[in-house]
């Protein structure tokens, strides 16, 4: 069987993946990594270390490190594995999310010049979990309007929706506990329970949105690198698909895990003409990578 499961503090990256460096523990969060996937992670490191144009500006690195995973195969679920919540390496297969993820965290390493593999875990559980612990399946930031919220104010990215002609996104967010039969954590009652007062909590907040119909506007604002996350009509839920922007002849696409071809890609279409192909998708969220200190 190929998939070995580490379960190790953070501190003992080593044997899952790689040589260990100078971070602190954040905790006692634990590591789930296959020995191919450790492999892989430490050659995708030491590659970075040889790149060209990291001196440009962290959102012009992310493209760099984004344009890495182009052709890489779509995997859904990869997050989910079986038992405890644990910091997953996955490299192989991405989801739209996790791969924004991945080229957030190797940009923010590469700035640093700490491109090393227990930096690496300690960055993604950062990026991920709630105040950046992980501490069970619910400090994950499943919706992602609290991934912006919540990467936000830790100084990471800065939410841009409103400075480029956003509008309030007033949407009630309750489709995880009420699809909790499509959850396989939620069968736990104290994870159901949490989720819900995430919601409750997202609810009282307010957020933003830019329309289909002004992202064309929106457009002109937005920088290489950007995040952008989908909006959605489905009931109760926020974002239903994120990726990168790029800049071809002027105009935004979007370099994203696309479910269509299954495999990360670049729009073939500027991102309002790709956007206004998907009648579930109302408009965009937009976030900037903020340069590292």
């Amino acid at each position: 069987m190929n998939r070995i499961l580490f379960f190790l503090l953070l501190t003992g990256a080593l044997a899952a993946c790689g040589p260990q460096s100078n971070a602190q523990s954040q905790g006692s969060s634990k590591v789930y990594c296959s020995t191919a996937e450790g492999q892989r992670l430490r050659q995708q490191l030491a590659s970075l270390k040889v790149g060209k144009g990291y001196s440009q500006p962290i959102g012009v690195v992310a493209t760099i490190v984004g344009g890495r995973f182009i052709g890489t195969p779509y995997v859904a679920q990869t997050l989910e594995i079986p038992g405890e919540e644990q910091v997953v390496v996955h490299l192989s297969g991405l989801d739209c999310t996790t791969f924004v993820e991945n080229v957030l965290v190797l940009s923010r390493l590469i700035k640093k010049n700490a491109l090393d593999s227990a930096s690496y875990v300690r960055e993604i559980e950062n990026i991920r979990y709630r105040g950046g612990n992980c501490q069970g399946y619910a400090s994950r930031l499943n919706y992602f309007s609290e991934w912006i919220l919540d990467n936000s104010r830790k100084g990471i990215i800065e939410d841009m929706t409103f400075d480029f002609g956003g509008f309030p996104y007033e949407k009630r967010l309750d489709f995880m506990s009420t699809h909790r039969s499509s959850y396989a954590q939620l069968a736990d009652p104290a994870n159901w329970k949490a989720i819900q007062q995430t919601e409750n909590e997202l609810n009282a907040l307010s957020r933003a949105y830019i329309p289909t119909e002004n992202v064309r506007t929106a457009e002109t604002y937005m920088q290489e690198g950007d995040i952008i996350a989908l909006t959605t009509r489905v009931e109760g839920l926020d974002v239903s698909h994120v990726g990168i922007a790029v800049r071809r002849e002027g105009r935004i696409h979007l370099m994203h895990a696309s479910t269509t071809s299954m495999k990360v890609e670049i729009s073939a279409l500027p991102l309002q003409e790709y956007l206004a192909g998907r009648s579930s998708v109302t408009g965009i969220m937009v976030c900037r990578i903020k340069e590292v200190q």
